[in-house]
């Protein structure tokens, strides 16, 4: 597959996780209390994290074919991609999340959408630096 191809699809499989996982999947509890309760914050960030997991074991399956040896060395980064994401997930949205409710609590609301749209640039820069450092060209197809 062309690299640059190959990237673009990356990039574009990230982004679709990302949204799936950070706004489908997330429970109003989470939504509404992960910026005063940390369990609330943990509980959001594990489900963010099993629903990336879910997504690269399926993106595994298919890129593995049967070869064990890609299957075990994609399944070593995968560990190391998920861990990252959880901590720099936890950290952004552990100060975003209360940024954000003071703001909207002070009835700030076009400050409010724009930490929204910061929080979202934030998790992309992190999820593709991520990728790269991790996955890198090590698993061009």
């Amino acid at each position: 597959m062309n690299i640059a191809l190959y990237t673009v699809l990356c990039l574009l499989g990230i982004t679709a996780i990302h949204w799936f996982c950070d706004f489908v999947i997330q429970s109003r509890f989470e939504a509404e209390n992960k910026s005063s309760s940390n369990m609330a914050l943990f509980s959001h960030v594990i489900d963010y994290t099993t629903g990336f997991a879910v997504s690269l074991l399926f993106v595994g399956v298919i890129l593995s074919f049967g070869d064990s040896f890609v299957a075990i060395r994609y399944v070593d980064k995968c560990f190391q991609f998920l861990f990252v994401i959880a901590l720099l997930h936890f950290v952004t949205d552990y100060f975003t999340s209360r940024l954000n409710k003071f703001l909207w609590s002070s009835g700030r609301q076009h400050d409010f959408w724009i930490r929204i749209g910061a929080d979202q640039l934030f998790h992309s820069i992190q999820l593709f630096l991520t990728w790269y450092f991790v996955f890198g060209k090590q698993l061009s197809l």
